[in-house]
């Protein structure tokens, strides 16, 4: 279901450029109108209207008492404006405004962009706020809720320890005061880092007594930041943002490290990372590890005879087959030009074949266009089924029975 988008933009250029940028993505859709009044003449359900982006200067915002009535009726907004001064931030704040945007910069549309994200995807990100006052937690919960964070709380450090323990891949930062019931804030600092790398949990330590000493301290015990008491709201959320940001950031180059640009499938060298893992926990639990080697029949024919682009879509077409025909427990790899590899983790070896025969059938099924030609495109797969002392013994042995596969004719499997 498309994310429904309220803009109201005086601008035309500026207005068409907001909305292309944002429905450039998937599943957004943007209702733009230049004033508020041609918004309220559509009579458009704004139940159904997720977030709204407004001009503040806006032919008939009326000084910004507009803003009053999207707060009533409960729509979250992001403020556009070539100026912020302290009586309009003042205001905004007062009304809850998820954030502003200054329009007068060359980076205005990219922060357009990446706000709009962010509201939708805080709610898959989990803060855990770790405080000793229960008046100070229900502060910080309602400060982050209206960002839509997933919010978890703790008193103590060992509760903490357990909800990060229980949460791992759901939480992605801590908040923690320095007065924390049984240890304070600095211990559960340095027990945290010591527990969770920084490119996968970012700390940010808060406390009243916001002297420069506890303000290292908490940088050298594992902090990512810290924040002295009483702190306004936008610099929070902007504290926020940026170490979420570098987490964001350490995840992409992970994922150019180990991910197959073209394919979207993991790489040979996430097969490294986690071959070994696989192979042991088979071992050690006696589960099966039935592996496939598979390999498109007469690719160099169709990169000849189609071109290059072509190739690069039967080999995104293949990926997507093999995909979305393994279970969730299987691991699918590029392992290079046009063969991929398969680990069925704990497959019964006597379904092999019927299960390999099934994702073969699919492929020379599936409707692969070069434009607007439909292609026939085949694959051979060798499988083995037995463990022996390596993974990497495993795979030579599949890709043996690959190469009898391709000699007995193509297209077929070879256990």
């Amino acid at each position: 279901m498309d994310k429904r988008i309220l803009l109201l933009e005086k601008n035309d250029l500026f207005g068409r450029a907001i909305k292309y940028k944002i429905e450039s993505q998937d599943e957004y859709q943007v209702i733009w109108y230049k004033t508020y009044d041609k918004f309220i003449e559509a009579g458009h359900d704004y139940r159904k209207i997720q977030l709204g982006i407004i001009d503040y200067n806006i032919p008939d915002s009326n000084d910004g008492k507009i803003l009053e009535y999207f707060h009533e009726i409960k729509i979250p907004l992001v403020l556009l404006s070539e100026k912020i001064t302290h009586d309009i931030q003042e205001k905004i704040w007062s009304l809850k405004v998820i954030d502003y945007i200054l329009t007068g910069n060359n980076n205005s549309l990219d922060s357009i962009v990446d706000v709009t994200n962010r509201f939708f995807n805080n709610p898959n990100i989990g803060i855990l706020a770790v405080d000793n006052s229960k008046e100070s937690r229900r502060h910080l919960k309602k400060l982050l809720k209206l960002h839509r964070y997933t919010i978890y709380e703790a008193s103590t450090g060992g509760e903490a320890l357990e909800i990060l323990n229980d949460n791992f891949d759901k939480i992605q930062m801590v908040i923690t005061d320095y007065m924390v019931d049984d240890i304070d804030g600095l211990q559960l600092t340095e027990i945290i880092r010591e527990r969770y790398p920084m490119d996968r949990l970012a700390i940010i330590g808060i406390s009243d007594r916001g002297n420069h000493t506890l303000k290292i301290q908490f940088i050298k015990n594992g902090a990512n930041d810290f924040l002295s008491k009483p702190f306004i709201s936008e610099l929070l959320y902007c504290r926020i943002t940026q170490n979420l940001k570098v987490i964001e950031y350490f995840k992409q180059i992970k994922e150019l490290a180990v991910i197959d640009q073209l394919t979207k499938l993991n790489n040979r060298h996430f097969l490294k990372e986690t071959g070994s893992y696989l192979f042991e926990n088979a071992r050690r639990h006696d589960l099966s590890l039935v592996t496939a080697m598979i390999d498109i029949d007469d690719f160099k024919y169709i990169n000849d005879t189609y071109g290059h682009d072509a190739g690069d879509i039967v080999l995104k077409e293949v990926s997507l087959e093999l995909k979305s025909s393994v279970r969730k427990s299987d691991l699918v790899i590029r392992f290079g030009g046009e063969e991929f590899l398969i680990i069925g983790n704990n497959l019964d070896p006597n379904r092999a074949k019927e299960f390999f025969e099934h994702i073969l059938k699919k492929i020379s099924e599936r409707k692969i266009y070069i434009g607007k030609q439909r292609i026939t495109v085949t694959v051979s797969i060798g499988v083995c089924t037995k463990m022996k002392d390596s993974l990497e013994e495993i795979i030579v042995s599949a890709d043996k029975k690959l190469y009898i596969a391709k000699s007995k004719g193509k297209e077929r499997v070879c256990l």
